[in-house]
């Protein structure tokens, strides 16, 4: 039986709870739900609302190239393909055959 004293002893070693303080959690909760989107980062507000303000806001149609939206789904589909070890030149507008 896992004891409360070892879950102690694993918070204190954990290598990843130098990034706790970077999310956005009510005080007092432990938040272990994996199968959602999980705790917001902090940072996400202020990068929301800029592209909602400016980019949305007071750029308009001039985002698509002055905020390379054009290049978004190149940019996102490199970084998901890093995290799923696939071919980072894989491109969107190129046909996926399984």
């Amino acid at each position: 039986m896992i004891t409360r004293e070892q879950c102690l002893y694993w918070d204190q070693e954990d290598e990843l709870k130098k990034f706790k303080d970077e999310f956005a959690l009510p005080e007092g909760v432990i938040y272990l739900d994996g199968n959602s989107l999980g705790a917001r980062p902090k940072k996400s507000l202020a990068v929301a609302q800029h592209i909602i303000s400016q980019e949305w806001g007071e750029d308009l149609i001039n985002s698509w190239n002055k905020a390379d939206w054009w290049g978004l789904p190149t940019r996102l589909g490199d970084k998901v393909a890093k995290l799923i070890g696939a071919e980072a030149l894989l491109r969107w507008h190129h046909p996926v055959l399984g």
